[in-house]
Formats: C-alpha cells, structure tokens, sequence
C-alpha cells in the first residue's frame, strides 16, 4: 500500500495529460496482475515522471548565430557548412512539415559528432545521441521476461535524458543497426508518422515530430536504399595536411595548454611538434584524434618535467620533447616506416601508381599491374573481384593500346602470343575507368620492356580516340597521393580550372597538365634501355 500510495504521489506532482495518465495506470494495473512485484511498478513510474510530456526548450538562435559556430568549432571543411548553414536556414524559414534528415558520412574521428553538436548549439537546442553499435531495438529496453521490458526503449530515453521535447538526437554509426531495426527507422524518420512512436515499456506514444534527427555513418554504402532516400548525405572528407595543422594550432594546442596551465613557452614547445606529428598520422587516420592524443602526451611529458624542476627549485631550461618520444608512448609500431610512404621502389616494368578516391574514406595511391605471359593466345585475365575494373573495360583500353602499337615499336606477335594478367595491390579500392591513362601506361610499359617512373602517379579516363577524360574525386585523389608521399602527378588538362581551385590544400605538388595519352606517357615512361 505505501509503495501504491508514493507511486500515485510521484504521478500527481508530474504534469502528465489526462489521455496518457490513464494507460499509465492501465500498465501499473497490469505489471501489478502478471509480476506482483512492487519494485517494478515503482520503477516503472520513476521512468514515467522524467518523460517530458509538455517540456519544450525556447529556441532564438539565429543563422548569423549558427554560422558564428560553426567558424568557431569547426576549421576548414568549407563545403559541408555551407551546405549545414543552408539547411538550417530552410529550418529557420519553411512550415513544410517533411524535414531532410542529414547523414554525416566519414571515417572515425573526422568530427562527426561535433559537427552535430555545433547544429544542436545553432539551434538552441540540447544535444543528444543513440549509438547503434549494440542496439537491438528503438521502442524497448532491457527485459525481466519475454514479454516484459525492464526500461525504456532508445527514442525515450533520449528524451527522458535531453529533459526536452524538441531535442537533436544523433544516430550515431546508423549503419550497424540490425536490419530488424529498419521498419522502427522508416517509422521514426518519417515525419507523417512519428508523431505516433509507441514505446513498449511506458506504453503512451511518444511525439517526435520535433525532435531534429541527424544521422552518422561511416560508410554510406553499408545503409539500406529505404533509409538513404530518407537523408540528405554529407560527405566529410579526410582533412588536408595544412587543415590538420590550422586544428591543432587554433583549436587543439590552445585547448590543451589552457587545461596543463601552460604559458607561451611551453604552448611555443608543443607546436614545433605539430608538423611532424601531421607528417606522420595523417596517412593512419581520417581526423585529428590521434594528433591530439599526441598533442595531450607530450603536454604530459613537459609538466612531467616542469614538476620535477619546480620540486627541485631548478632554473634549468625544461628540455625539448621529441617526436620519437611522443610516438614511442603512443605505440611503439608508429616509429616505423608507413609502408603507405615508403618510395623506395625502383621504376620498373608493368607497374603504375593509379589514384583513387573512396567517397568519405578519403583517397590514395591504386598500384596498378600488367604482366605478359609468353605461349598465350592474346588473352586478358583479371584479378578483380567485380566493378568497373572489368574485362570489358579492359578490352576497350587494349584495343587503342593495339591502334598505337606500332608507334611504340611493339612486335604484332606479342599481342597475339602473349596473354596479360592485370590487377593491383588493393584492388577493392578500385577506380575503374578513371584509371584509363593508368591502364594503358601499364599496357605499353608491359609490351616494350620500357620501365615506369615511380615517383609519378596519373589519374583520368580515355575514349577510344586516346583523348584524356575529367574524372572525380581530384581532392581526395591527391591528398592521399601526397600523403603517400608523390608529389608528381599526372591529370586532365580539361580539369586544370576545377584543380586549381584546390591548389591551397596541396600547394608543394607537381602537376602535369595531359590532354592526349601519348603526351602521359611521354613523362610516364622512361627512355627504352
């Protein structure tokens, strides 16, 4: 009876509406019928009375307000606020009720989260998140029984936790929810029908329809079709070198010196380290969160030492912290080469560095193979797995690669005796006809014995004609080229404007303008032996 009598109390003081008190009191009625236990039904109540039934947070925010915060949290990744502030202004402005869902798509640590954040504080409103790593359903929690869930779902607790109506819940690495997840998805992201959302445990359909959604992938391919059709996809690419070192040096150093209490001295210290820092991380990660874990050891290893001195009333100047050392308390395999970077490859015969670009994984070198296999019949044979790089596609580039034989000197018999095995060393990365100048590099170096330059690697599509064609992806394709450490590249003179434009993000590379494959070869191929 006391428990009964503390539970109703708990109910009275929380201003539930009428409608929704009596399946309350339906659910208590029936937890009291099938479980008898009073710990439960007071458990259950506890949950109800921290649901905010008719909380709202005031949101004034402005856009002036929203792009301030943006510039403030964020450096560099231009194209993705531009295209926030552009949905927060149609947030601020239209009264249609079918609001885009945003999905953030990047690799780990590239600022998923915080970009979401930085919407929720634009917004004025509370930030929340629901990560679907181990999530095995939306509208219930943990259970006793079968039948009988001990908690809320996901959805309200969210909301129990925002202690708001009207919260930014981030879906966070949506693609690992459960496919059994995917009708509560449709349900929960459609406005028409999330007004409607039925938690199993409290019971009363919950109101989400102004609740702002934003969702978080690495890897957007991973998402059923139903639920893309639902986003608006935001691709978050893998910083720059000169982005990485604008982060530490405006965000992350200042940050970290201002919670180790450091004065300019040691914050002038810890920046000499950024530079090689990003050198070396950068082809191991999409973000910043391992140059901060550095950035955060070698602030340790300074106030190790500030200490020491100040215990010992030193005036000896605090010695300087290298690299190795902040690497070697990192992980010891990082005082390694990256085999990524390493340019200790001769030039050699069948061998090119093709460029990919991976959407929001980045991008990078595509090493690309040809051999001819003497006692064959002509025949092409491929390692690839499925794609664009195909037989088909392969057969298009031999057949100009025959048209121009005899320019090259190559024996018509070897295209007749000799079969060509073709493949690369990561060939899930593959970048089908944007390697075609890559390709036929292959093909030529292959039938005439004359080696490839190593240091170069060449991006663009070819027609039929030998004519160089503009691909995608240049952004991705070079940063990950430089990080690889080329810095001589080859790409389409019919995309010198759009590469230009980029030219502040990669400002020590080489870049040969081709609008023909024999002009690429021409740097590509060294002389014949």
């Amino acid at each position: 009876m006391r428990a009964d009598k503390h539970c109703q109390d708990l109910l009275k003081k929380a201003d539930i509406p009428a409608d929704t008190l009596k399946i309350i009191n339906r659910k208590m009625n029936e937890l009291k019928a099938y479980l008898g236990s009073p710990s439960l039904i007071q458990n259950y109540v506890e949950w109800v009375v921290k649901y905010p039934f008719k909380k709202l947070t005031q949101t004034h925010a402005t856009l002036s307000d929203a792009i301030i915060q943006l510039n403030k949290t964020h450096c560099g990744v231009t194209d993705v606020k531009e295209t926030i502030i552009d949905y927060l202004a149609g947030l601020h402005t239209s009264t249609a009720q079918h609001q885009k869902i945003l999905c953030l798509c990047g690799g780990p640590g590239i600022g998923k989260t915080t970009i979401a954040e930085s919407i929720a504080a634009a917004l004025g409103k509370k930030f929340t998140k629901i990560s679907f790593g181990a999530l095995t359903s939306l509208s219930s929690g943990k259970s006793i029984s079968e039948n009988h869930p001990n908690e809320p779902g996901a959805i309200a607790k969210a909301l129990i936790n925002a202690e708001t109506l009207n919260p930014v819940i981030l879906l966070d690495e949506l693609e690992k929810a459960p496919k059994n997840l995917l009708p509560e998805l449709l349900e929960l992201l459609d406005s028409t029908q999330n007004k409607a959302f039925k938690d199993t445990y409290l019971d009363f359909e919950l109101d989400l329809s102004k609740v702002t959604f934003i969702a978080s992938v690495n890897d957007v391919q991973a998402l059923p079709s139903p639920l893309k059709d639902r986003m608006q996809i935001i691709f978050m690419h893998p910083y720059s070198h000169k982005e990485r070192i604008e982060i530490a040096s405006s965000k992350l150093i200042p940050e970290i010196c201002k919670d180790f209490n450091f004065g300019p001295e040691l914050q002038e210290k810890i920046q000499k380290l950024v530079e090689p820092l990003v050198e070396k991380l950068a082809p191991r990660e999409y973000g910043v969160r391992n140059l901060k874990r550095a950035l955060i050891l070698a602030a340790e290893k300074y106030a190790r030492q500030f200490l020491i001195q100040k215990e010992r009333c030193s005036n000896e100047e605090i010695a300087t912290i290298t690299i190795r050392e902040v690497l070697a308390a990192m992980n010891p395999e990082l005082l390694q080469d990256n085999p990524a970077t390493i340019l200790n490859e001769k030039d050699c015969v069948g061998r090119v560095n093709g460029m990919y670009a991976q959407g929001s994984s980045g991008g990078g070198l595509l090493k690309l193979e040809i051999i001819a296999i003497p006692h064959g019949k002509g025949k092409l044979k491929s390692n690839y797995l499925h794609g664009d790089m195909s037989l088909e596609v392969q057969e298009r580039i031999f057949a100009y690669v025959k048209s121009i034989s005899s320019n090259y000197n190559i024996d018509s018999k070897m295209l007749t005796q000799y079969d060509f095995r073709f493949g690369d060393q990561n060939y899930a990365k593959t970048d089908g006809p944007s390697a075609g100048v890559a390709q036929t590099a292959a093909f030529i170096s292959a039938l005439t014995g004359r080696t490839i330059k190593q240091n170069f690697a060449v991006t663009g599509a070819i027609d039929m004609y030998g004519n160089v064609l503009p691909v995608g992806g240049y952004r991705d394709k070079i940063l990950g080229t430089e990080q690889a450490g080329i810095k001589n590249i080859i790409v389409p003179e019919c995309a010198k404007a759009t590469i230009e434009a980029l030219r502040k993000d990669f400002p020590t590379m080489n870049i040969f303008y081709v609008s023909t494959v024999p002009q690429a070869l021409e740097i590509l191929l060294n002389p014949a032996s």
